[in-house]
Formats: structure tokens, sequence, C-alpha cells
């Protein structure tokens, strides 16, 4: 970089790659003295730091994990608004990848005592993922209750997941609620809340029990295109999925998170 030109922007790609060690010196540089004038932005990149040494300390001493299978463990990082950032449970629940596993983790990555950790939850993005599979691409009956009829929905649902909550509203980020209906999830009652931007393209917010699972901070599985964040919540999970880049799906869950915490 020249003396004319100005230092690129920092941007969230950037954090994480300096936290990964994945940064020249020069653009290191540059994060730390972005972070020097960003104490909250620091106090995340700590905490991204801390979530690292605690997943190499479980897993590393078994020779499981090296430093390219950090970003399939890695919590997905998120900025400061999320109350569960940084939760210990991290460093032993495992993002989903593609492939014929579905949303579930590369069996190689879990040493022998890890899956008597992952309670039935392990499962929630593989179900959140095979409901919307099922369910966006029908035309007629994507949904059994319409949006026209919100509140015998709610009422339904909630009665049934033994759990009330309202219908997030996400039309700032372009998203119009089309309906709901019931699923089982993990052998119990389930919703799954369907919405549509102008382009056609479809957004399930599925709400299910946790059946035991600690609270945890946003996780991120993808099967192909279809992309799933999810989260606990003391006796619930959520999960949202739908054929959007991370970045887009992290920002509409942000939104839902807002919604069903705040």
């Amino acid at each position: 970089m020249t003396n004319n030109e100005k230092p690129e922007p920092i941007e969230e790609n950037d954090l994480h790659a300096y936290v990964d060690g994945q940064l020249d010196a020069d653009r290191a540089a540059e994060v730390e003295a972005y972070l020097a004038g960003n104490p909250a932005v620091a106090a995340d990149v700590a905490s991204w730091r801390e979530q690292n040494e605690a997943i190499l300390a479980a897993f590393g001493s078994a020779g499981a994990v090296g430093p390219d299978d950090l970003a399939l463990l890695q919590p997905a990082r998120r900025p400061v608004w999320s109350r569960f950032a940084g939760a210990a449970a991290a460093a032993v629940v495992l993002l989903g990848v593609g492939g014929a596993g579905g949303f579930l983790a590369h069996d190689r990555l879990l040493p022998p005592a890890v899956p008597e950790a992952l309670p039935a939850y392990a499962s929630f993005a593989g179900e959140a993922g095979d409901a919307y599979l099922t369910y966006a691409s029908e035309v007629r009956h994507v949904v059994e209750v319409p949006a026209s009829d919100s509140a015998h929905l709610t009422s339904w649902l909630g009665k049934r997941l033994d759990y009330e909550f309202t219908i997030p509203d996400l039309s700032k980020e372009g998203l119009s609620f089309i309906g709901g209906r019931l699923l089982p999830i993990n052998g119990q009652p389930g919703a799954m809340l369907m919405y549509e931007d102008q382009a056609g393209t479809r957004l399930a917010v599925m709400i299910a029990h946790n059946d035991g699972a600690r609270d945890t901070a946003f996780q991120f599985a993808a099967d192909g295109d279809v992309g799933t964040f999810y989260w606990i919540d003391g006796d619930q999970a959520y999960a949202i999925t739908g054929r959007y880049d991370r970045a887009r799906l992290r920002a509409i869950s942000g939104d839902v998170y807002a919604h069903f915490e705040g």
C-alpha cells in the first residue's frame, strides 16, 4: 500500500481470518489498529480466540482436530447482541456439513466420548433442512394455515408446543409471512413458519422442543444451497432455513432471535 492509498475497510471476514492466523503481517497490523479503536469488537474477537483455544483443548490432544478443521467446529460468530456468544458449550457442539451425512458433522471429527454429550438436538438442523426441502417447493400446500388466519395458527401451534409465541415480522428483510404448519421434530410437536420474498424464494422458521441440551450460540449447517442457522434457549430450539447465502441468513436470524429473545 502506498502513502496515497487508504487502507481497505476492516470487515467481518478479516476479523475471522485474523483470529485464525490467516492474514499477512500488514493486514494483521491493520486489523490490530482497528481493534485498538473499537473495544466492543475487540471483545468479540477475544471471545472467538478463546473458542478456538477451547476447541483445540477439547479435541486437539486426541489428534481429531487440526487448524483446517476449526472452521467446521466453531460456532457461528455473532456480534455482541448474542448473549450466548462464547458459551463453553461451543467446544462440543459441531457444525453440520453437506454430503451423505446431511447436516450432521463428519464422524471423524468426533472423539468417542462426545456423542453422549450431544442430545437429540444434534439432529435438529437435519430435520429442519429436510422439512424445508419437503415443503418449500410446494405450490398449493406449502402451509396448513395461511397468514390470513395467523391468530388461529399461533394459538393452535402454541398449545401443541406448550409455548406461547408471536410471528416474527421479517418485512424489513423483504420477506412476507405466508403461513405455517405443525411438524414432528425429534418425535414431538414442532412448528414451521414459512416466509417468501418477491422472487419467490422461501424461508422457514422452525420452533421445536429442546430435549435437554444446554443453551448455545448460533450454529450453522449447510447442505448444498440450503443453509440453516440454529440455536437453543431454555426449553426451545430454533432454526432458520433457506436458500440464501450465509451472510443473509445470519442477518435474518438476528431479527428472529431478537423477536423471540427480546
